[in-house]
């Protein structure tokens, strides 16, 4: 027969219960119940005081912090298995009444609590992995806008339109086509520079075919504008390693 714990009984008498799951149960509870009541998991990293100060001053300085901590019972203990350097911050605050969220995982095993963090924390590398992968794409069209701004007579709505024109969903594939050729490792403004010197490269033959194998149209526009980065269409790759920096 399982029995209510200590844990479990202070927990349901003390806080506020506002949703459970199997044996996870979301508490709303005060400081002051679980401060001398829980411990560090013996499997977490060691705290960062400088982390732990910083988290401190960017909440005293109104800047927001997630005040969710996630805790397990475990060999009639509570212990804190992610957000212990949140729970550091707030011992600084120093406010027993200080309201936070917490997720405790009753009756744990060492694997479910290991489970929990592992899954945890690959939310939170894949949300970073999103939030980069977006600032990417934001600098990317950036750039796309600044050569539509530059070079307003170059700009098509057809997505496979005629050299030298370029469509900007096309050249954002392009640019996407580039940075993966780097395997990521290039930013979007070293690349910015080497178009720009591809564009000279690209003006003086020096790279690609030569002149006399484009039409006379092409090469005439690309000469009015001073602008030869699309005069095949697509930027090749290849072209920008022999360039960029």
């Amino acid at each position: 027969m399982y029995l209510i714990s200590t844990i479990q009984t202070r927990l349901y008498t003390e806080s506020q219960l506002l949703f459970n799951h199997g044996n996870h149960c979301i508490f709303k509870v005060a400081w002051e119940t679980i401060r001398d009541f829980y411990s560090k998991w013996e499997d977490s990293r060691e705290i960062d005081i400088l982390k732990v100060n910083e988290m401190y001053n960017n909440y005293t300085n109104h800047i927001y912090i997630p005040i969710y901590i996630s805790f397990a019972e475990y060999n009639n203990k509570l212990v804190c298995y992610d957000g212990n350097h949140r729970c550091n911050m707030i011992d600084l605050i120093n406010q027993d009444n200080f309201i936070l969220i917490i997720d405790v995982m009753f009756n744990a095993t060492q694997k479910e609590i290991a489970s929990a963090f592992s899954n945890i924390n690959k939310d939170i590398l894949l949300f970073k992995s999103i939030q980069n992968q977006q600032c990417v794409e934001n600098q990317m069209l950036n750039l796309i806008d600044w050569y539509a701004k530059l070079y307003p007579s170059f700009v098509s709505s057809t997505y496979n339109c005629r050299r030298p024109n370029f469509n900007k969903h096309r050249f954002l594939d392009n640019l996407h086509s580039i940075y993966k050729y780097f395997t990521k490792t290039k930013s979007i403004d070293q690349i910015k520079q080497a178009l720009l010197k591809l564009n000279i490269e690209y003006a003086n033959a020096r790279l690609g075919k030569t002149h006399e194998l484009y039409p006379i149209t092409v090469i005439s526009k690309c000469k009015m504008y001073n602008f030869w980065l699309f005069i095949d269409g697509n930027i090749n790759p290849i072209h920008v390693i022999r360039v960029i920096n």
